[in-house]
C-alpha cells in the first residue's frame, strides 16, 4: 500500500523510562504541539488523543522515536501511525555534528 505523506503530521518523541517528550510539527516543519506524556496506558491514551485533534488519519502521522522496544511502540502500531524507530547512538552522532554544546536536552532531542 502505497501512503501519499502530504499534508501528514510529523511527530519527534524522546523516550525515557518514566515518560516521553512529544513535539509536532506539519509537512513545513511549523510547530503544532509540545507536551510531554507519562510511559503508562494514560499517557499513550493522551497521546491519541493529541494527534487526533489534527484530524488526520493515523497512517498520515510519521512519528519518530528514539527507542525501539516497549509500550510506547506497540501503541503507536496498534493505533496505525507509521512509526520510524532511530536507534539513540545515531541521536547522538546527530547531536554531535549539529549542535555546538555537547549537553543533551530531551525537549531538543524531539526534533532529531
Amino acid at each position: 500500500m502505497e501512503v501519499n505523506f502530504y499534508g501528514g503530521i510529523y511527530v519527534g518523541i524522546d523516550w525515557a523510562d518514566d515518560h516521553h517528550d512529544v513535539h509536532v510539527t506539519d509537512e513545513g516543519a511549523t510547530p503544532l504541539d509540545n507536551f510531554t506524556i507519562a510511559h503508562s496506558y494514560s499517557g499513550m491514551q493522551q497521546l491519541k488523543m493529541h494527534l487526533a485533534k489534527f484530524s488526520v488519519a493515523p497512517e498520515k502521522i510519521l512519528v519518530a522515536v528514539e527507542c525501539h522496544q516497549g509500550l510506547l511502540i506497540y501503541s503507536l502500531l496498534e493505533a496505525g501511525y507509521q512509526v520510524y524507530l532511530i536507534n539513540p547512538k545515531a541521536a547522538d552522532r546527530y547531536r554531535d555534528r549539529y549542535r555546538m554544546s555537547s549537553s543533551k536536552s530531551d525537549p531538543k532531542d524531539e526534533w532529531f
